[in-house]
């Protein structure tokens, strides 16, 4: 490197793979590095091979304790390997909801986030921060980027990952009667006390489920899946069919988690916080509660409103923690 060139904004770890096939994309995530905000890590990979991973490691010393960054950078690849294994049966499992392909999955824990993007066929990009304060603008410059690969790599539209925060609900029916299931075990307070903090945050206009669930087992559900806003999500798949098959998804997570924590293991060994699945028609969040076996699911079929969607889920955790520690459940 002469005087009059600039220092590398990441360092680039090409495998034999791919040899010079993915030149353009590597410099589009390059161009990424140069405003992180956040981003320490990228990874592609393309039909179960890796292709070549961009970091920050160099300028984080110390970071890793006596690891250099070079076992940490063949660490977090194995580590997105199998976090992308994952995503692709995760996938598998959710096309019978018939909302699309899962298009962004994300995974955040006390030790930072991790992001997922399928950008073509067989293909995905996989981006981490290590900063817990940094999850969220991370989540969104990797979107962008998988967007930006799919436009000038593969001359494809964009799928819309992580939805468009500028999008607002409108011509929406008016609002219908929420549909309230209740599990056996759920005592009669606890069911009027989520009832109350549940059904004000559902909306035809982004949230439209959400349901609770301890020990891993039902306890409650409230949606608007009734609303004639949403018939087109219903053409074949009836209302009630719909509501089972997210029971389905609930009830597969014990499972389901317990493989992501496994295949993160290089990458965190904290409890997750949070797992978005983001289709190609909204998106399902996972929440976990302050108790074993609990969390809170909640769905959105509309793609734009992504990421409004999750801030009524962000909004409703609380107040769901506050129902069960004065009634349990």
């Amino acid at each position: 490197m002469t005087a009059k060139e600039d220092p590398p904004a990441c360092v680039v770890r090409r495998s034999s793979y791919g040899g010079a096939a993915y030149e353009n994309i590597i410099a589009l995530c390059e161009d990424e590095f140069r405003d992180p905000q956040g981003l320490h890590t990228v990874s592609y990979f393309d039909h179960g091979f890796h292709g070549f991973s961009a970091d920050l490691f160099h300028k984080m010393p110390g970071r890793f304790g006596e690891r250099d960054a070079e076992t940490v950078r063949e660490g977090y690849e194995n580590a997105f390997h199998e976090f992308v294994i994952n995503v692709e049966r995760m996938d598998r499992l959710l096309a019978d909801l018939e909302t699309g392909d899962l298009i962004r999955t994300v995974v955040e824990t006390s030790d930072g986030g991790i992001h997922c993007d399928w950008v073509y066929s067989g293909e995905y990009i996989v981006g981490a921060t290590l900063d817990t304060t940094a999850v969220e603008s991370m989540d969104r410059k990797m979107s962008a980027l998988a967007t930006r690969i799919r436009k000038l790599a593969f001359n494809q539209p964009g799928r819309m990952p992580g939805g468009d925060i500028e999008a607002e609900a409108a011509g929406l029916a008016e609002p219908v009667t929420p549909h309230l299931a209740r599990g056996e075990l759920l005592g009669e307070a606890a069911a009027r006390g989520l009832r109350e903090v549940c059904v004000p945050r559902l909306t035809a206009g982004d949230l439209h489920y959400v349901a609770l669930h301890v020990d891993w087992e039902f306890r409650f559900s409230a949606d608007v899946f009734d609303n004639p806003a949403l018939d087109s999500w219903f053409h074949r798949l009836t209302r009630d069919l719909r509501r089972k098959q997210y029971l389905e998804v609930a009830r597969r997570l014990q499972r389901d988690l317990a493989e992501l924590t496994h295949a993160l293991w290089r990458f965190t060994h904290e409890p997750f916080r949070r797992v978005v699945l983001d289709v190609e028609s909204g998106a399902i969040f996972v929440y976990p509660l302050n108790r074993s076996g609990a969390f809170l699911l909640g769905v959105t079929l509309f793609q734009p409103l992504v990421p409004h969607a999750e801030d009524r889920m962000r909004e409703l955790l609380p107040d769901v923690e506050r129902v069960l520690d004065e009634t349990p459940p």
